[in-house]
């Protein structure tokens, strides 16, 4: 880590349902960030974030939490990636108390499911500021409108900040609500 002064440190967790995308959501920040080499693959066992012989064999489902830190734009950043078997979940729960904010994970397919639940009521009880993340556009039958609405069920309060452009195989890219262009942002 660079000298980095403690306000321009951020640590931040994505919590949500187990296979919801967690751990992909989390190689891909990385990636973007410049902070690993290559974008890993969860299913392969070749992740930054899947650590451990037994997630590897589960094909990448977190069984304990990965603290993975990183320097972007001025500041240091440390992403934490919780498991979502429930079986697991308390130890994402614990991380909640020592961090600044998390990023709930919903599926787009699915929606927000008990797991995803169980962590956003944690979060909320902390009082810590989290942000949604509808993943998996570009799977079958996935449904943005539905996924929103799965988080209103559960008494969030979503306000969309990005569009998808599509769905399933024709998902290509977000169009940003609050940009100043609202130019789309097309997948790479």
């Amino acid at each position: 880590m660079k000298d980095v002064a403690a306000a321009d440190t951020r640590n931040f967790a994505l919590v949500g349902h187990s296979t919801d995308g967690k751990t992909s959501l989390g190689e891909a920040i990385l990636w973007k960030a410049g902070a690993i080499p290559a974008l890993g693959n969860v299913t392969a066992g070749a992740a930054a974030l899947t650590t451990l012989p037994e997630e590897k064999e589960r094909q990448g489902a977190s069984v304990s939490t990965a603290v993975y830190g990183f320097d972007w734009q001025g500041r240091h950043l440390t992403v934490v990636d919780t498991p979502g078997d429930p079986n697991f979940q308390s130890d994402g729960q614990i991380a909640l108390q020592a961090l600044d904010a998390a990023v709930l994970v919903v599926s787009a397919v699915d929606g927000a499911k008990v797991g995803t639940e169980r962590m956003w009521r944690s979060g909320r009880n902390l009082g810590l500021p989290m942000l949604a993340f509808v993943n998996g556009m570009d799977r079958e039958r996935a449904d943005f409108d539905a996924a929103v609405a799965s988080l209103a069920k559960m008494d969030a309060k979503p306000v969309v900040l990005s569009i998808p452009i599509g769905s399933g195989a024709t998902f290509s890219g977000v169009v940003d609500v609050l940009g100043s262009d609202h130019a789309p942002h097309t997948l790479e």
